[in-house]
């Protein structure tokens, strides 16, 4: 079996979604020794956000795009031609993030992380809520299976897109291990953490978009 990820969002430096694709790149090819991988993203060396991902694996392949994906993408729409034209071709194309592009005839796999930008559209700026929308309602008319964080935005999946039920699985995040135990390491000292009694450890801002 082949599966195709769009890497853009993990070749971005930046914590949220980018540290998760990266996380979720970096660890599949290894929990999946039997499938072929293609890494696709954009990938400008001019640019300072962006960097190569560098992934070796034997069973990983890596094709990246050297020009952003907000001056292509428009074009090969434009032309009606979909970006399996430079990945090749694949069973399943898994898309991590919100962004939407053109593929071939995989099956395709779309990551909603969540819907509170729906809920509480005041969190961010009306352009951004825009183009999530634009790009989650072109996934909504392609996409095979969708993938989401919490039972919370499954059913605000269902509730305002009136995805079905069994077209979506919730996969919980995890955390990279290695990086938390690095951070133990580092120095917290049992003193310098006043708790008294039972708690809730969360990782996350204490915002209503975070479920809180």
């Amino acid at each position: 079996m082949r599966v195709c990820v769009y890497a853009t969002p993990a070749s971005i430096r930046g914590a949220g979604i980018n540290r998760f694709s990266r996380m979720v790149l970096t660890y599949l090819p290894e929990v999946a020794p039997d499938i072929e991988f293609i890494y696709y993203y954009y990938y400008l060396p001019i640019r300072s956000k962006g960097s190569r991902l560098r992934i070796k694996r034997p069973n990983l392949r890596e094709v990246f795009m050297p020009m952003p994906s907000r001056v292509l993408e428009p074009v090969l729409r434009g032309l009606g031609i979909n970006n399996s034209l430079f990945y090749g071709k694949a069973d399943i194309f898994y898309i991590p993030d919100y962004r939407f592009i053109e593929i071939g005839d995989e099956l395709l796999l779309y990551t909603i992380h969540d819907l509170s930008f729906v809920r509480f559209d005041d969190i961010l700026p009306k352009d951004t809520i825009s183009w999530l929308l634009i790009n989650i309602r072109r996934a909504l008319n392609r996409a095979d299976h969708f993938i989401t964080v919490s039972e919370s935005s499954k059913r605000d999946i269902i509730e305002y897109f009136g995805v079905s039920d069994e077209k979506i699985s919730v996969v919980y995040n995890g955390f990279e291990i290695d990086y938390v135990e690095m951070k133990l390491e580092s120095g917290v000292e049992e003193s310098d953490i006043c708790i008294d009694g039972d708690y809730i450890l969360s990782v996350g801002t204490l915002n209503p978009n975070k479920n809180y």
